[in-house]
């Protein structure tokens, strides 16, 4: 599956966003994400990516890279661009409540990428395999609508980085199959608010 884009609104009275994706094959999945799926996808990746980055530069500068990928990012997303309806909704036209979300890095192809393993009421799981700048573009995006909906922020504790395992397992760009990892439970998330 390769996405072309991303789409997004915040929904005041549901309280969610109406997360949507086209692929270069013509297919849209429409997602709702609520604030606990949202906030975990951003710390989640967030951190998983500097974890990974850890493996090769100390942490200050894991840090500095994964900022300066995200500030580059940003100066170069372009939220002008319309939104391309497809023709085809593999989840159907309306909405799927996305209850879970699993984040991985993986390899394919030897490129670090970020899998999201998104558990969905009444479908099975959607699994995305995201390149890290397209990871970035689609954070930022939801960023955006967290923000708009005044969700605040949350982040890994430092104290429970250990704690937090990356699976890095290689990954065929053409499989359907994703790596495994043990998902971080919700205590060890602690709340920071901007």
């Amino acid at each position: 599956m390769s996405i072309k884009q991303f789409n997004g609104n915040y929904l005041p009275g549901e309280d969610r966003l109406m997360f949507r994706f086209n692929t270069q094959n013509n297919s849209e999945y429409r997602l709702w994400l609520s604030r606990r799926v949202t906030l975990f996808i951003l710390a989640a990746t967030e951190h998983l990516v500097e974890q990974r980055l850890t493996q090769t530069h100390s942490a200050p500068a894991a840090k500095a890279i994964a900022q300066f990928a995200q500030d580059t990012a940003k100066s170069q997303a372009d939220f002008s661009a319309q939104y391309q309806v497809a023709m085809h909704f593999p989840l159907g036209h309306d909405p799927v409540l996305a209850t879970d979300v699993k984040c991985a890095v993986v390899q394919v192809d030897g490129t670090d990428a970020m899998t999201l393993d998104f558990a969905m009421t009444n479908h099975p799981n959607l699994i995305i395999t995201l390149a890290i700048p397209t990871l970035i573009t689609m954070r930022i995006l939801l960023e955006r609508l967290a923000d708009n909906a005044q969700w605040g922020r949350v982040s890994i504790a430092s104290a429970n980085i250990a704690s937090v395992q990356v699976q890095v397992a290689p990954l065929d760009a053409d499989s359907d199959e994703a790596a495994q990892v043990e998902r971080l439970p919700a205590e060890k998330i602690s709340k920071k608010l901007h």
